[in-house]
């Protein structure tokens, strides 16, 4: 989706580590270290959000995923 945004990819000052869930069951740390400016708005423009820090997380089930850390 950042692609065919044409969004600018940016890098964070830290890479955050996070957890993923394998099929397995097994655990893996991988580096989330790229985020892109993102501004959001509703469908008919009714509300708009200021521009947040949308950290890239490649191969997820779903284009974005919102919510808090």
């Amino acid at each position: 989706m950042v692609i065919d945004l044409g969004l600018p990819i940016r890098h964070l000052p830290k890479p955050v580590p996070v957890s993923v869930a394998l099929q397995d069951s097994q655990k893996d740390i991988i580096e989330l270290s790229d985020y892109v400016m993102l501004s959001l708005s509703s469908v008919n423009n009714t509300w708009s959000f200021h521009s947040v820090h949308a950290i890239i997380a490649p191969s997820l089930c779903t284009s974005i995923l919102l919510g808090l850390p």
